[in-house]
């Protein structure tokens, strides 16, 4: 325990794990020695935040934003029903499909299904084969064309054109429910009119989030601009290798970011390169003003975000917040926290 305990008396901001080095015998009677050599965090002595000025952008909702948003929760609980004998296959029929492909007469792997379901219009499948289901009947075949994008995941049959047999199994068409004060009800709200007052104040709540979060941004771009420092390597690469870990995560899901679409695995690692060396940057300045001005998060101040989160996940308390720490979540928590804190510090001032 001498390591943590000498880090936590003499309030050292360690970066990184240390390295153990000059390691003493163990003898008995005779003091244990070591060295531990570690990077730290620079002490830096921010300049700019006190006068910046950022305008806040007031936000407002429009009729259309309300009425496009309670469309989203009617689509939500939509349900389906058995399509009329004799109905054809149209967008936003929910249908069930055999099908087996082949290029060039021979079977694809891993391209053929038994009654698979999908709603037609909801980009589940490759375009040509959801927009040549359209138009069949229940029990009707069809020989479908298909064109594989280049950039598609199988690399063995991208850019390449194959073959689908399919089978129509089933069609279900959509339901909507009629937006009156039962569909309100469901919604958890007295009538059509609270509930459009419910989905304008939810609107106005995200929009202000987001534009909070504008304005942070800006914040932070112009300190990282005005505030020049060394930063631990190890600490760097920390972060580097997590986000890449992430990214590795998410792809494998079948998720890609927008701006890592095209890029090549060096143009990632150099992309996430530079935005590791700017969200180390980011939390040394947050540490470095939250010091100066004595700010800090008290354990029930702690306790009450967690609360709120437990609350709002429908689960006891101290069930909650074992999960949390059991995962490292207390202490991500409790940085957010502090950082608030010192954004609405910079931003009181920054009218």
């Amino acid at each position: 325990d001498s390591y943590p305990n000498i880090v936590r008396e003499n309030k050292i901001q360690v970066a990184a794990m240390p390295e153990i080095e000059n390691i003493g015998e163990i003898k008995e009677g005779v003091s244990f020695t070591y060295t531990a050599a570690v990077e730290v965090k620079p002490d830096v002595k921010v300049e700019g935040y006190k006068d910046i000025k950022i305008k806040k952008e007031e936000v407002s909702v429009s009729d259309k934003e309300i009425l496009d948003t309670i469309s989203l929760l009617r689509e939500r609980h939509a349900i389906f029903k058995d399509a009329e004998d004799g109905a054809e296959a149209k967008d936003a029929h929910l249908v069930s499909v055999d099908w087996s492909g082949t290029i060039d007469d021979k079977p694809i792997e891993g391209a053929d299904a038994k009654d698979y379901s999908f709603v037609i219009g909801s980009a589940t499948l490759l375009k040509d084969l959801e927009d040549d289901v359209i138009g069949m009947k229940k029990g009707g075949e069809r020989d479908i064309e298909v064109k594989f994008p280049e950039g598609y995941k199988n690399k063995e049959i991208a850019g390449k054109t194959g073959r689908f047999k399919v089978l129509l199994k089933d069609i279900k068409e959509k339901i909507l429910p009629d937006l009156n004060d039962e569909f309100a009800k469901d919604a958890d709200c007295e009538n059509m009119e609270q509930l459009r007052e419910r989905v304008k104040a939810d609107l106005i709540g995200y929009k202000e989030k987001r534009e909070e979060e504008r304005m942070r941004d800006e914040v932070m771009k112009e300190l990282i601009d005005k505030n020049k420092f060394e930063i631990p390597r190890s600490l760097l690469e920390h972060y580097h290798r997590y986000l890449l870990t992430q990214v590795g995560e998410r792809i494998k899901q079948g998720i890609m970011a927008k701006e890592d679409i095209g890029l090549s695995s060096q143009q990632i690692e150099e992309r996430y390169a530079k935005m590791s060396e700017d969200l180390v940057r980011h939390d040394i300045i947050v540490d470095a003003i939250a010091k100066e001005h004595g700010l800090g998060v008290s354990d029930d101040e702690t306790d009450a975000k967690i609360r709120e989160l437990a609350d709002d996940a429908k689960e006891p308390f101290q069930k909650f917040k074992a999960a949390l720490d059991e995962k490292g979540g207390l202490n991500y928590i409790k940085e957010n926290l502090l950082e608030n804190k010192v954004f609405d510090l910079i931003l009181s001032g920054a009218k």
